[in-house]
């Protein structure tokens, strides 16, 4: 494949033709940066894909000013869409923000008043304050929250637990993935969102999810299976690209999904398509979901969900001659009344058929020892997950009473009564990455919140004013280009980075969370400040090093994978721990018509890897 580039000096002709310049304050023009200086390549990853690292590029630069950027051949995802191409767009945006800003007006005034300040002040204002509000109102009150990108989780999650506060927020636990996340762990005992098929696959169940506009290859995955023969089914209540492209489209009412999953499954058991045998050695409660099934005929699941009796069928069947795969949404199913509970209701259907970790359905290749997502720390060792999830801190959160299963699970807090707990004066700070109010359910009010702390600060790539504007202090943060920190992971290999300096004095994420703790409390917890001294920490759990692997460049380097563990996979511990995976379904289905009561149903799923 031809590699695509986009060069720097078509970008910055477009945008600085097009766009007004703001205040001098806030930007720099990259025009200005232009040097002479030797040619060199250099590696970084995307992160415009739910704002992780993910793919790879190659880019080439004269001294600091990268001038085209293209494909990473060598690196596991290689390949770049337009999103990967328009990083460099935004790179050299004149908007960013390239220095420290502190308030000078009153909370509330039209006009912040932003005035440029140091970092040296921009730290001891926050450290000051911070310092100031936990002595008087305790840790916890002091509220972190990371946003977009989701690339400094791990260290400002190791942030707020050597400070102390349990109050930590992301956008995943405002409006994003994690409820799906919430649904796969209590259904199989791990995140997955599905597999994407390969050549072993002959069916593929899309559920509640356009892959058409997925990252990451799925859209090209799933056309060349189908032309390799493979059917497509999706159960989506749009009309999406994806489902206008499969071979059986049901459309479910909304809110009806669990209703359906239900007569898929009736249909499954009553012509003997499920996978006996998996479910006898892997599954317990088999016979009370088939119990509550039977009441799920084809004519009654189409009532309910108006999707046809045949069409119900015929979906059952063509799913059930496999192995299959599927593809879960990350987000559209659960943002609905009972919408955990209708995705693990889905999410039933592949695991009664067997295809879990099977070649050509759904498989959980082999890792480095205790890998998470970045979203999710990396690590549980580095943002010490130990910590997060005692008792003594659980019980400490102020969503105990308001999602006490989601309590329960996530270390991540919930904070859509963000709003009342400052007005209850049980949240005086706010210390935001990656800031947008506009996530937020009822934005304005939550605008009207932030006024009433005591302090607040916010590290960002632009000045966004409905979601800054309140802020103390708005700190300027490096780009992809820009950044050491976080490596991509891609199963056993992983990818560095070779940075270019920041422009103006904009810093990396990694590099603001750990200066401050290093402020805040003692330096060692924070690798004195360094990014690539934290990554180190990480990578040495899996005999791995930063500076080898920038060596070794364009080349990725390889992770120490975990072994098998078949005396503990013996147990059903798909995740690796001490006790069997639980799938426990409670879905309700309901429409303006009718009202189904709550399905209640047990199964204990344990599959050996």
């Amino acid at each position: 494949m031809t590699p695509q580039t986009i060069k720097r000096r078509s970008v910055l002709k477009g945008i600085l033709g097009t766009l007004s310049l703001p205040s001098t304050a806030f930007v720099k023009s990259a025009a200005a940066e232009e040097t002479s200086l030797d040619e060199w390549t250099g590696y970084s990853i995307c992160d415009n894909c739910n704002q992780v690292p993910s793919c790879g590029i190659k880019f080439k630069a004269c001294g600091n000013i990268i001038q085209s950027i293209g494909n990473w051949s060598e690196n596991p995802r290689h390949v770049l869409c337009s999103k990967g191409l328009s990083t460099l767009q935004r790179l050299y945006n004149p908007n960013r923000l390239l220095y420290p800003m502190k308030r000078t007006n009153p909370k509330g005034s039209d006009d912040p008043g932003f005035v440029r300040c140091s970092w040296d002040e921009a730290y001891r204002m926050i450290a000051e304050n911070l310092t100031r509000i936990k002595a008087k109102d305790g840790a916890d009150s002091v509220m972190f929250y990371i946003g977009d990108p989701k690339e400094p989780r791990p260290p400002i999650m190791r942030l707020a637990r050597y400070f102390g506060s349990v109050h930590l927020g992301t956008e995943s636990s405002v409006a994003c993935r994690a409820a799906c996340m919430q649904a796969e762990i209590l259904t199989w005992g791990r995140p997955s969102q599905g597999s994407m098929p390969n050549a072993k696959t002959k069916s593929f169940m899309v559920l509640a999810s356009n892959v058409w506009s997925r990252p990451l290859g799925w859209w090209q995955s799933l056309t060349a299976a189908k032309k390799r023969g493979c059917k497509i089914i999706v159960i989506d209540t749009r009309n999406t690209k994806t489902a206008q492209f499969a071979d059986i489209h049901l459309a479910p009412k909304v809110g009806t999904d669990a209703a359906l999953a239900m007569g898929i499954i009736r249909v499954l058991v009553k012509e003997n398509l499920y996978d006996k045998a998996f479910v006898d050695k892997w599954c317990h409660g088999f016979e009370e979901l088939k119990n509550y099934c039977e009441s799920f005929t084809p004519e009654r699941t189409e009532e309910i969900t108006g999707v046809p009796a045949q069409k119900i069928i015929d979906a059952a069947r063509m799913y059930a001659d496999g192995p299959g795969s599927f593809s879960l949404t990350s987000q559209s199913l659960t943002h609905n009344t009972n919408g955990v509970n209708n995705a693990r209701a889905l999410l039933l259907i592949p695991c009664i058929l067997g295809y879990i970790d099977v070649p050509g359905g759904v498989s959980f290749p082999l890792s480095p020892k205790g890998l998470q997502a970045c979203g999710m720390g990396l690590q549980p060792k580095f943002y010490e997950a130990k910590w997060w999830n005692a008792k003594a801190q659980k019980d400490r959160r102020l969503d105990k009473d308001f999602v006490l299963l989601w309590h329960d699970m996530m270390i991540m807090y919930n904070p859509n009564h963000l709003p009342e707990y400052i007005d209850a004066g049980k949240i005086k700070a706010f210390c935001g990455w990656g800031f947008n109010s506009f996530i937020w359910p009822q934005p304005q009010q939550y605008q009207e919140a932030l006024k009433k702390l005591d302090f607040a600060f916010c590290a960002d790539y632009f000045y966004r004013k409905e979601s800054h504007r309140d802020m103390d202090l708005i700190l300027p943060a490096a780009m992809n280009f820009e950044r050491y920190a976080p490596f991509g992971v891609y199963g056993s290999k992983f990818a560095p980075r070779t940075p270019v300096k920041p422009l103006g004095e904009a810093k990396e994420d990694w590099r603001i969370a750990l200066e401050l703790g290093c402020i805040l409390d003692d330096p060692k917890h924070f690798f004195n400040g360094e990014p690539v001294k934290a990554c180190n920490a990480i990578l040495k759990e899996w005999g791995a090093e930063y500076e080898a692997a920038v060596a070794a460049l364009p080349q990725v380097s390889s992770l120490e994978c975990r072994k098998n563990e078949p005396k503990n996979m013996k147990k059903g511990c798909l995740d690796r721990m001490d006790k069997p995976a639980l799938i426990r379904l409670r879905a309700r289905s309901s429409s303006s018509q009718h009202d189904v009561q709550n399905l209640v149903s047990t199964v204990c799923l344990s599959i050996n890897p």
